[in-house]
């Protein structure tokens, strides 16, 4: 195969697999999108396959992140020029994560007997489980549309789906190459089977739920959309308003009374920051008859900053907080040199009000409100599938998960509405009813059949009320009791492979 035929064929298949990120109901292509890379890659060297892949990984992450340059130019203000450098180094970056996982999966072919159908998927599931990234995602957050094919999450988590499309790429790409059936009959016959197992699991579960939840007891559970535009530093008064009534009070009065009201990560409140602020607060709420979770900054004495959450109940009453421990690197902390004085801020003095301070908090939370459990994740969080499960309780009957995000600073980009579809995946692998509230919207409602509702639209001002089905009696998932089975398991199976393949004669 000629060079440019290789690459053009890597840079398809960079952008089939970015446009179920950029279109969801594109979710099909993810199925078939990396079998033009895998005809790539076909016979060639380490050097060649880092070079295919990293286009690839090039034109899958300008394509379904197009929007950092959005960001950069909203959220420190540079020129187009500058903005498009900075995105060319960040997707440079990202590239690196299938370039680096397909090198060494070439590199396996060639150095040991371990076949395709499992190096393959495993090193790519283990890479986008794994690999640092500054905005979290997997191969199998595109199949958000597909709920036949999400319903397995529940056992395995989205790792599990990213092996499964894998793997279902990989028989594709040798059908098509034509490796005859005979020399290979086991392996498409077990494909098959796995196929077909998950997607009969998948129409049993997807009913199962549905009939679940329609005998469940609903509360009535409320997002606020303040539509604010992002703003660096604390921002002006609103004509109207004030810090001990904004924007937020006033939309929540126009609610009848509700079981909880969400409002969304915003701009600075000073609630943690001023008492006088606090008392109007719980002053006002307990007026309202309606527990509200709000997010603000929060201040210790020894001046570490905080992305705190608090839940107030319908009495006025604050029970306790919960600060935000996945920190967006860059964003709210620099990543490896915290503990390097001269260094940090030397990187402080360049990122200017990019950066935020914030320290990471202690653990997880759970609000208790009467008999319902309110688990609190803060915007990028509920990327992380380890993560939130490891945040539940581990009784999870009458448990809500409640996610508060922001996300103005991406503009008028698909990057909102990625953020809480990949996001709405963390409701299956757990089987928990979850309310997203984003500032600018879209704020979803997510349950655990994989069914979601927009309930506020993208850049719609207001006050969003939604029904919300809580499990009364409910046994924690597979996922939940065993994340670590696919993400750590595989990779350790295969490494020990690798091991004892390359050390025998």
């Amino acid at each position: 195969m000629k060079p440019v035929l290789a690459f053009s064929l890597a840079t398809l298949s960079g952008i089939g697999t970015a446009m179920p990120f950029l279109i969801p109901e594109a979710y099909l292509l993810g199925w078939v999108a990396l079998v033009p890379l895998l005809f790539a890659l076909d016979q060639r060297s380490l050097g060649q396959s880092y070079c295919l892949s990293l286009v690839f990984g090039l034109s899958l992450y300008a394509s379904a992140s197009y929007w950092i340059v959005d960001f950069l130019l909203l959220f420190k203000d540079y020129s187009m020029e500058q903005s498009l450098l900075m995105a060319g180094m960040f997707w440079l970056y990202c590239a690196q994560l299938p370039a680096l996982a397909l090198l060494l999966w070439q590199w396996v072919r060639q150095r040991t007997s371990i076949p395709d159908w499992f190096s393959f998927p495993v090193l790519m599931m283990a890479f986008y489980a794994h690999f640092p990234m500054l905005f979290s995602i997997q191969l199998g957050s595109g199949q958000s549309q597909f709920l036949l094919g999400l319903q397995g999450l529940d056992l395995v988590g989205v790792h599990g789906l990213d092996v499964l499309l894998c793997v279902v790429n990989l028989v594709i790409f040798r059908v098509l190459a034509g490796y005859r059936w005979r020399d290979h009959s086991r392996y498409y016959a077990a494909t098959l089977l796995l196929v077909l197992v998950w997607f009969g699991y998948g129409t049993w579960q997807l009913s199962q739920w549905r009939q679940a939840q329609s005998d469940w007891p609903t509360r009535n559970v409320a997002v606020i959309q303040p539509n604010e535009s992002p703003i660096l530093g604390r921002p002006p008064y609103v004509p109207g308003y004030s810090l001990g009534y904004p924007v937020e009070i006033a939309m929540t009065e126009s609610l009848p009374p509700q079981d909880l009201v969400i409002w969304p990560e915003t701009r600075f409140k000073g609630y943690f920051e001023n008492p006088i602020v606090q008392t109007a607060y719980h002053h006002q709420i307990k007026h309202l008859g309606s527990p509200v979770l709000l997010q603000d900054l929060r201040t210790e004495p020894n001046s570490q900053t905080f992305n705190s959450a608090r839940l107030i109940n319908a009495n006025g009453e604050p029970i306790g907080h919960y600060d935000k421990m996945k920190r967006v690197a860059f964003g709210e902390y620099l990543p490896l040199v915290e503990q390097q004085p001269k260094l940090k801020r030397w990187l402080e003095s360049y990122l200017g009000d990019l950066l935020d301070d914030i320290s990471r908090g202690s653990g997880p939370q759970s609000f208790q409100l009467n008999d319902l459990s309110v688990v609190p994740l803060i915007c990028y969080e509920v990327m992380f599938p380890l993560f939130v499960t490891q945040s539940l309780p581990s009784n999870t009957a009458n448990t809500l998960i409640s996610v508060q995000s922001s996300n103005g600073w991406f503009g008028d980009t698909r990057q909102p509405w990625q953020h809480v579809l990949a996001g709405s995946l963390r409701a299956i692998e757990n089987r928990l009813p979850m309310v997203h509230a984003v500032n600018n919207g879209p704020s979803l409602v997510s349950l655990p059949s994989g069914d979601s509702k927009i309930i506020g639209g993208f850049h719609r001002t207001g006050a969003f009320s939604a029904t919300v089905a809580i499990p009364t009696t409910h046994q924690p998932t597979l996922f939940h009791r065993l994340p670590y089975l696919l993400p750590l398991g595989l990779p350790l199976l295969l490494l020990l492979w690798i091991i004892v393949t390359v050390r025998r004669p």
